[in-house]
């Protein structure tokens, strides 16, 4: 027959194995967290390189592939024909940015 044990070491007994499932259930959950984390960080990676994109291709299929600057051109030879003082090249491209 077995011995039985005293009751003081089977509330030892209890004690540790209380302990090492809150330990268990502790550790599954800092690494459950950290991998979440890391899951997270990954897809704000990818999102912000582009890989993932959640509105469609990122361009406007309605745009021409080429555009057409002759409007742009005909207002700047009207500009130069008709202005009385002096424009560098850089107020020029300053006022296209700004218009």
């Amino acid at each position: 027959m077995k011995k039985s044990k005293t009751p003081e070491a089977n509330t030892v007994h209890r004690l540790l194995v209380a302990s090492q499932e809150v330990w268990r259930s502790t550790a599954s959950k800092v690494i459950a967290g950290l991998l979440l984390a890391l899951l997270i960080f990954e897809a704000g990676i990818y999102i912000g390189s582009g890989r993932i994109s959640f509105s469609g291709s990122g361009q406007n299929p309605k745009l021409p592939s080429q555009l057409n600057y002759s409007s742009v051109n005909q207002v700047y030879d009207d500009l130069r024909a008709q202005y009385n003082g002096k424009l560098t090249t850089n107020q020029l491209l300053d006022g296209l940015k700004t218009a």
